[in-house]
């Protein structure tokens, strides 16, 4: 009976290893996307912030 029971608490633990590694592979990807997204917006700034103070170099 012991036995049985030490199988299924590492039954158990097998499991919950695989749920975390899951978890961390889905979190990797999302700090990715999160991480492209962050490089777009700063571009897509700074091209703002660029063609703003070209304007002012005009004297527009």
């Amino acid at each position: 009976m012991l036995k049985g029971k030490l199988e299924q608490k590492d039954h158990e633990l097998l499991i919950q290893s695989r749920q975390i590694v899951e978890k961390n592979i889905l979190i990797q990807q999302k700090e990715a996307l999160l991480r492209r997204d962050f490089k777009r917006k700063k571009r897509q700034m700074d091209m703002f912030i660029g063609s703003s103070s070209d304007s002012e170099d005009l004297g527009v």
